[in-house]
């Protein structure tokens, strides 16, 4: 039966590309075998396991080592592997200068281990390079700069990168590259059409942009990408649609359903849906409503602090995410974070809209029923 279950979801998952007559031919002799299996007294009919086909979808996992307090990756990898395509450790940083860093102290031999056993585990592993906690504003940006300014300083980057991936076994690439100078886009967007073209055949190439509504808002740097220029070379292109309110914005849902219905009609408008993978936020932020900074939380962590306060969350069902808010020490907190339901309206509008997976920041802060909602619900494509 186990056997007959894998057969038909590799069937499903290639109902686009194969012949609909031979894929319908096939549906209905595998369904008579299972009736006549269970007619044949090889099993009674609550024995038989339930065949869920799924929707397919890649789903890429960002992994962290440990934040204290706040848990890394490791676990939710170990427990979850099978519901992944692909993670993306947040492991290498561009130098201020040039060339890359291992980002927070990791050692090497901790890479490795992390990378052998994402493909012990069928997991394919990205080497993410990003550009940013600095610790000083507009580090990141200067960083950046620095790598793309010209050919020669973007080659140089591309080679290192390449280094980093061959030496530790990487299945491709991950450019986090963010908080840029609009006076690099079309820099950027060189960039990404070159490491394509000097990565080795197999490998994966994804890019990481902020998300996009074609509205315009001031002191945003989601224009300083290029999304049509960047689609046309990256792989997979992730669209961070979180942060809709965050350090800096006052309290607000991460990413309410409607901020990320617009972010997706923009993204497909200028992406094909084949190549974008939806970013879904699994943290949440705690603002005292009188300092500028929230608390980031994770998904427990929100559940404890709501248990502590006596406070009841509530799903809004108007942003289409859970809330709650507390007092203490006389000032107002608004706690909005993420759980498996708000996974699931945002994993549907990207189903619905034909995107080709989802991408969590980050493993190990979620809702564990979101992994359930996967497992039940989508078909992950390996």
């Amino acid at each position: 039966m186990n056997r007959l279950i894998k057969m038909i979801r590799s069937i499903v998952n290639s109902r686009i590309l194969g012949n609909r007559r031979e894929i319908s031919t096939n549906l209905l002799f595998y369904f008579f075998v299972v009736v006549a299996m269970l007619l044949a007294g090889r099993g009674a009919a609550q024995n038989v396991p339930v065949i869920n086909l799924g929707y397919p979808m890649e789903i890429l996992g960002f992994y962290t080592e440990d934040e204290p307090p706040l848990p890394g990756s490791s676990a939710a990898l170990n427990e979850n592997a099978g519901n992944l395509t692909y993670i993306a450790p947040f492991y290498y940083r561009i130098k201020n200068g040039g060339g890359i860093e291992i980002f927070g102290g990791v050692p090497e031999s901790q890479i490795n281990k992390v990378v052998t056993g994402a493909h012990q585990k069928n997991v394919k592993v990205l080497a993410l390079v990003h550009n940013l906690l600095y610790g000083r504003r507009g580090v990141g940006k200067q960083a950046a700069h620095g790598i793309l300014k010209n050919t020669g300083t973007r080659r140089r980057f591309i080679e290192d990168t390449l280094a980093v991936v061959k030496k530790a076994g990487f299945d491709g690439v991950n450019l986090d590259i963010e908080d840029i100078n609009y006076s690099d886009k079309n820099n950027f967007s060189a960039l990404v059409r070159e490491m394509k073209q000097s990565l080795p055949a197999g490998l994966v190439l994804t890019v990481c942009v902020p998300a996009e509504t074609g509205e315009f808002i001031a002191g945003s740097w989601s224009r300083n990408f290029d999304y049509r220029a960047i689609g046309e070379w990256a792989d997979r292109v992730v669209v961070m649609t979180y942060d809709e309110h965050g350090y800096s914005s006052g309290p607000g849902p991460i990413a309410s359903v409607g901020w990320v219905e617009r972010v997706i009609k923009y993204t497909t408008a200028n992406i094909p849906g084949e190549k974008v993978l939806l970013g879904i936020p699994a943290y949440g932020f705690d603002w005292n409503v009188d300092k500028p900074r929230p608390k980031y939380l994770s998904y427990q962590t929100a559940q404890r602090t709501a248990g502590d306060v006596g406070a009841v969350p509530v799903f809004n069902g108007t942003e289409g995410v859970p809330k709650f808010e507390y007092e203490k020490e006389d000032a107002k907190h608004e706690v909005w974070f993420e759980n498996a339901q708000s996974f699931k309206v945002k994993a549907e509008l990207a189903r619905n809209r034909g995107l080709k997976g989802l991408a969590i920041w980050r493993l190990g802060m979620e809702d564990p029923g979101v992994w359930k909602y996967v497992n039940t619900e989508i078909n992950v494509i390996k």
